[in-house]
């Protein structure tokens, strides 16, 4: 099924691609239609190894991978139906079957902790804060976006990519969707964190690597959201920042749990 899924996002990709060197909408809407399919493939796929493992697959490397291309998905799906902005199917679609293909490439985790010790609080855990970062991805391609609109305007370049790109207040109010719940889940998900730590280690926070790199993560997301409402982070600026905040977040993910011993590694990415 997940070979189905890179296939469905492929064919997504590739009528993106095409609707925007056609200018066909009927292109656009078929690449949407072959994107809901896989995500509707990987959340079976997500379905069937959940009631095979008993819990939410959330678990090791492989599992993450495919758990953060639904979500992805899943946040662009919504994001589409509150903005219409189907453009950002393309990278969604390109982004995801990066992540699914790579899934295909190591083996599923099982938890190693405990079953009956706080499995249940881990899963929230990484599904809030996974849900967090497919806000954070939605929100840094859209920043792309804008600097590039932006540039486009300020030039006076009328070109495809200028007709092909929503207005300016459009990408920014989509940017705001994407932060305002990106936080929202971030800051649930690092509260779960707290408790679940107190059930498996005993105490609330660990001081770890991997914790204080979050509460910077959040600490930066809460500032740029103060600086959109009080008007002093708007367009580029809050654009850049944008793409400022999601690469932490991978910096965060990839440089942290990999290659820093912390207590997240084991539950988190398995074996490698």
């Amino acid at each position: 099924m997940i070979f189905s899924t890179l296939i469905l996002f492929s064919l997504s990709f590739c009528f993106y691609a095409f609707s925007q060197l056609k200018a066909d909408l009927r292109l656009r809407k078929t690449g949407f239609v072959f994107l809901c399919l896989a995500f509707l493939s990987l959340g079976g796929e997500l379905i069937f190894q959940g009631i095979n493992l008993g819990y939410l697959p959330a678990f090791g490397i492989r599992n993450i991978l495919l758990l953060s291309s639904f979500l992805i998905s899943f946040f662009f799906i919504l994001l589409f139906l509150r903005f219409k902005v189907d453009l950002l199917g393309g990278a969604v679609a390109l982004f995801s079957g990066f992540l699914t293909g790579l899934a295909l490439f190591f083996d599923s985790s099982r938890y190693p902790g405990q079953e009956d010790l706080g499995i249940f609080m881990t899963a929230l855990h990484v599904f809030f804060t996974f849900f967090a970062n497919a806000a954070f991805f939605t929100a840094f391609v859209i920043g792309i976006f804008y600097l590039v609109q932006e540039k486009n305007i300020k030039v006076k370049k009328h070109g495809i990519i200028f007709k092909r790109l929503p207005s300016l207040e459009i990408l920014e109010s989509s940017g705001n969707f994407c932060i305002t719940w990106g936080f929202c889940f971030l800051t649930l998900g690092l509260g779960i964190g707290v408790i679940w730590s107190k059930q498996i280690f005993g105490r609330f926070l660990m001081i770890d690597a991997k914790e204080i790199w979050s509460f910077l993560i959040w600490l930066l997301y809460a500032v740029i959201i103060h600086g959109r409402i009080s008007s002093r982070w708007r367009g580029r600026k809050a654009a850049i920042m944008s793409i400022i905040g999601f690469a932490i977040v991978v910096f965060s993910f990839v440089g942290i749990n990999i290659f820093m011993d912390t207590s997240h590694g084991e539950y988190f990415m398995g074996e490698l």
